[in-house]
């Protein structure tokens, strides 16, 4: 009995051993090594926003082909509506990079095409289209220490009494009807220096009073006073005035909301400014949502 029991007790412990030399190997064939994380040998590079898809061509086989000035235009507008008043005025280290990129083709087209009236227009409503030309011709002002002036043409929607805190009377519409004088309807921003030509009294032929001969001849003027003429216009495919205004107009940059507006209606807007026969200097693509960490960018 006493040898039988002996006998047991070797075996467990030779199985216990053994169990311990295989739980042993387990745990190291389970070990990782981590490993440190080398230092990077030279700062990341940036990525070019032209290399990013935009919901406008993005998967798109027959989307419109409109060469971008801007794409990812986040501080040009940061607000949801064209009639929020105007940020204060900055000086020229202040203008955003955006802006200056867009006042450098324009700088080529009006040097090649001795052009200096210029049309931002949207293709539907709420997409920012007036606070980028307010705030562009606030900035071609800065920085090419220029005469500009701001004409509020959108006479559906007019903001830019608003934003500037000016009467709307007395503007566009009262100029086109022989109200006024053109000289009496220029009201000049006292921060900025900037000229502005309000909507004037609402009317309710819009598209009569810009296809008239007679706008086209206070355009004019306004090219000889001036430096340079940012006219505000109404949405593309919303209203036929903005064709009128383009028609007028050396060139045009089409205002377009990211996530929101749908390449079929950016191409129709696209179609009907080329019918109109300005030259289209590209599109800004304002509102983006930067889903990477903008400093990825």
């Amino acid at each position: 009995m006493s040898r039988f029991y002996d006998a047991m007790v070797r075996k467990q412990q030779a199985e216990a051993e053994q169990g311990g030399a295989q739980t042993t190997a387990s745990r190291n064939t389970a070990r990782v090594s981590i490993l440190p994380i080398p230092e990077p040998t030279s700062a990341p590079q940036e990525v070019s926003h032209d290399e990013q898809a935009t919901p406008a061509a993005e998967g798109r086989g027959n989307a419109p082909r409109i060469e971008k000035i801007e794409d990812g235009t986040d501080g040009l507008e940061e607000r949801p509506r064209d009639t929020d008043r105007a940020a204060p005025h900055v000086g020229r280290s202040d203008i955003h990079p955006a802006y200056e990129r867009i006042i450098q083709r324009l700088l080529a087209h009006r040097r090649a095409k001795r052009e200096n009236v210029y049309l931002v227009v949207s293709a539907v409503a709420g997409e920012g289209a007036s606070t980028v030309a307010r705030n562009l011709a606030s900035a071609i002002g800065d920085e090419q220490s220029e005469r500009v002036v701001l004409v509020d043409a959108n006479l559906r929607t007019p903001s830019q009494h608003d934003a500037f805190d000016l009467p709307r009377e007395e503007g566009l519409v009262d100029v086109l009807s022989g109200a006024i004088s053109l000289t009496d309807g220029i009201s000049t921003v006292q921060t900025t220096g900037l000229a502005v030509l309000t909507s004037g009294t609402p009317s309710d032929s819009p598209p009569h009073l810009l296809s008239q001969s007679v706008f086209h001849s206070v355009v004019a003027a306004l090219q000889a006073e001036f430096d340079w003429v940012i006219l505000d216009g109404p949405p593309v495919t919303s209203y036929p005035d903005a064709a009128s205004l383009a028609n007028a107009a050396g060139g045009a940059v089409l205002v377009l909301q990211a996530e929101r507006t749908r390449w079929e209606v950016a191409d129709e807007a696209k179609r009907v400014l080329e019918n109109s026969g300005t030259d289209i200097l590209g599109a800004v693509l304002n509102r983006r949502k930067y889903h990477i960490p903008h400093f990825v960018y």
